[in-house]
C-alpha cells in the first residue's frame, strides 16, 4: 500500500480495439484519516484507552483488508463500432454502459454535475452525458479523445445531425437580425 493515492491509467492497443485501464487505490494516509476519525468517534462514546487502541488496530486493518481486495477499477473499450465502459463509473463499484458510437454528440472533459457526479471523461448522448472514466483532469481526458481518434479517425462521434438552433456550421452564435434595418 502507497503512503498516498495513487492513480494508474494504462492504454492497451490491438488491431481492433483500444483499452483505458484506470486504477485507483487510496493511500495509508486516507486510511489513517479515516481511522482517525472514527477512533475518535468511539472513544468520545467510551474513553477507554484499551478500547480505543483496539478500535484503532480494528479499523485499520479492515481497511487495509478492503483495500487488498481490490482497488476502484474502470475500463473503457472502444471499438469502430461500440464504446463500453464498466466498472467504476462515479456511482457504485460496477457499473456497465455500452453505447454506439454515432449516437455520441460529443465526448471529452466534464467537471460533474455539483457533487453528484464527479469530473471526468464524459459522453454526451441527446440531452444526457454519461460517465465514461471518473476522476479524471482534462489533460489526461483530452489524451484519451485524441488516442481514439488516432486509432480510429473516422469513428462517427460528434457527427453533425442537422446543427443546433443556437449555432452556424462554424461554431458562432446564429443572429436573426430582427432589430436590424
Amino acid at each position: 500500500m502507497n503512503v498516498f493515492n495513487k492513480r494508474t491509467l494504462r492504454t492497451i492497443e490491438t488491431p481492433d480495439e483500444i483499452q483505458f485501464l484506470l486504477v485507483r487505490r487510496l493511500g495509508w494516509i486516507s486510511s489513517l484519516l479515516v481511522s482517525i476519525f472514527a477512533t475518535l468517534l468511539v472513544w468520545q462514546s467510551v474513553s477507554s484507552p484499551e478500547f480505543l487502541l483496539l478500535f484503532g488496530a480494528g479499523i485499520l486493518a479492515l481497511i487495509a483488508f478492503i483495500n487488498l481486495l481490490g482497488s476502484k477499477r474502470t475500463l473503457l473499450e472502444v471499438t469502430r463500432y461500440q464504446i463500453t465502459a464498466h466498472g467504476d463509473l462515479g456511482q457504485s463499484f460496477n457499473e456497465y454502459l455500452q453505447l454506439e458510437p454515432s449516437s455520441i454528440r460529443s465526448i471529452g472533459y466534464s467537471a460533474g454535475v455539483q457533487q453528484e457526479h464527479p469530473s471526468g471523461l464524459y459522453a454526451t448522448q441527446g440531452w444526457s452525458e454519461h460517465c465514461l472514466m471518473p476522476g479524471l483532469n482534462e489533460v489526461e481526458c483530452q489524451q484519451i479523445v485524441d488516442a481514439i481518434y488516432r486509432k480510429f479517425p473516422d469513428i462517427p462521434i460528434g457527427g453533425r445531425d442537422g446543427g443546433s438552433l443556437f449555432f452556424d456550421e462554424d461554431g458562432g452564435i446564429i443572429r436573426l437580425g430582427l432589430g436590424e434595418q
